[in-house]
């Protein structure tokens, strides 16, 4: 088995720590390997470039939203996570 990909979730207040902790522990429930990605809090938020600023709405067509995205953004959608 390989090492797993470290990986984090960063939160900016108490309701989003409560609400990843909540997450992880049902997935963890799901498998049987150990979740380890971390769970930390925000101390730096640097906001992204503007030409990255809602890049799937303003680039549709670029190949990797339009393989990759729309297929999640479509499946949010349709499960009522998110709106159209």
């Amino acid at each position: 088995m390989r090492d797993p990909i470290p990986s984090i979730i960063l939160y900016a207040n108490e309701a989003q720590k409560e609400a990843v902790e909540k997450a992880r522990a049902a997935a963890q429930a799901r498998y049987s390997g150990p979740i380890v990605t971390e769970i930390v809090p925000l101390a730096v938020f640097y906001a992204a470039e503007e030409h990255h600023q809602h890049y799937f709405a303003k680039n549709p067509t670029a190949g990797y939203c339009r393989v990759v995205i729309k297929p999640k953004v479509v499946k949010l959608q349709q499960e009522g996570v998110i709106s159209n």
